[in-house]
């Protein structure tokens, strides 16, 4: 199907009818959608709609009516998209700010730029208080949008250049102790899900790959027979081994990671009947999965099993980390599995188990 924009808004798909020189049409979003283009035409409605916005004559924008005024936000967004300050960033950037750009388009288009203060963009900024992560992210979108706008003499001061970030939300851990963003899972959990999911469902696959290699959902999804070849270990076994680059800074400091695959974590894929030829974890259409579209299949089956809400799969990559902070593994053998880019984020794992260790060899002989 052609002429079709969709994005998330509050959790929820939106999608919109977009054909040159025609006024948008939003369109029904069928019940349980998953961001699969490929779907849509199995809903009545959707297909019905669509074919209407696309059967429509008299829909065709006046003469000048759908260029945006100069000076707009309208105007703004459209020029700045279009710029190299915007096309010239890598593509992960550019298809995250996009979003948020053409969402703060959708609603504020004809709002003039000179007008726009901070106060303005904090009122915006503020509603989104429940989900920090998406509230900093726009926030980023904003002071790139408007560092153009300065750029093209429509403003002297970035409007959005002092607002503070959110800071994550805080969860107490297994060990008593405060975390931020995503809670870690613990011991008890993964027990608990394979117990619901149990060997060859798609679930325990995706379970096991991220216990056992730290992956992120964006790398778990990509990985498959291709990036796997045969190697000796260090005492000489032969071993089956992963080598992929990860998805994520791919464009900018691309890591690669190159690791022995577990022999546990070999049993269960070779359990796994649905597993594809490019990637292990395959969709319901057999086909790869889209990162968002992984997410929310996981949810779906997360709630249907009935295991405590809010634990998600960069959860279990925390659970991997930790476990291999808890097994004495140095803060580089750590970074050589998960892929981060400083040290600064595995140190935290690395002395909350140093100071376990430590506190159990300190009153040794005391107890």
């Amino acid at each position: 199907m052609r002429y079709l924009k969709q994005w998330k808004q509050d959790g929820n798909w939106r999608i919109r009818f977009r054909r040159p020189g025609y006024k948008p049409a939003e369109l029904p979003v069928p019940p349980g959608y998953r961001g699969d283009k490929a779907t849509l035409a199995n809903s009545k409605d959707f297909l019905t709609a669509y074919l209407a916005a696309m059967a429509e004559p008299v829909a065709v924008v006046a003469p000048g009516e759908a260029r945006a005024t100069y000076g707009t936000v309208g105007w703004l967004c459209g020029e700045y998209l279009g710029s190299l300050d915007y096309t010239g960033r890598p593509q992960s950037m550019k298809d995250r700010h996009k979003r948020y750009i053409e969402e703060f388009r959708e609603k504020y288009g004809d709002l003039i730029v000179k007008v726009i203060e901070q106060e303005t963009i904090e009122k915006i900024f503020a509603k989104m208080i429940d989900q920090p992560s998406r509230a900093n992210q726009w926030l980023d979108a904003m002071r790139d949008l408007f560092k153009y706008a300065i750029k093209r003499k429509l403003l002297v001061v970035n409007p959005a250049l002092d607002i503070k970030k959110r800071k994550p939300k805080l969860h107490v851990g297994e060990n008593g102790e405060s975390e931020e963003g995503h809670l870690t899972w613990p011991v008890t959990l993964l027990e608990q899900a394979r117990q619901k999911f149990p060997v060859g469902t798609k679930m325990r696959l995706a379970i096991e790959m991220i216990n056992a290699l730290a992956f992120r959902r964006s790398d778990v999804i990509r990985v498959g027979p291709p990036n796997t070849y045969e190697g000796r270990l260090e005492d000489g076994r032969s071993a089956t081994f992963l080598k992929y680059t990860q998805h994520k800074n791919r464009e900018r400091k691309p890591i690669t990671v190159d690791t022995p695959i577990p022999a546990e974590l070999l049993d269960v894929i070779k359990k796994t009947k649905a597993t594809g030829l490019k990637t292990w974890l395959v969709g319901a259409r057999s086909g790869s999965f889209a990162t968002q579209g992984f997410t929310d299949s996981f949810a779906d089956e997360w709630a249907k099993a009935g295991l405590p809400p809010g634990y998600t799969p960069h959860g279990l990559r925390k659970r991997c980390l930790t476990d291999l902070a808890n097994d004495g593994k140095t803060i580089h053998q750590i970074q050589a599995i998960s892929g981060h880019l400083t040290s600064k984020e595995v140190e935290r794992y690395t002395k909350m188990a140093d100071r376990a260790r430590n506190a159990r060899a300190a009153m040794a002989g005391r107890v």
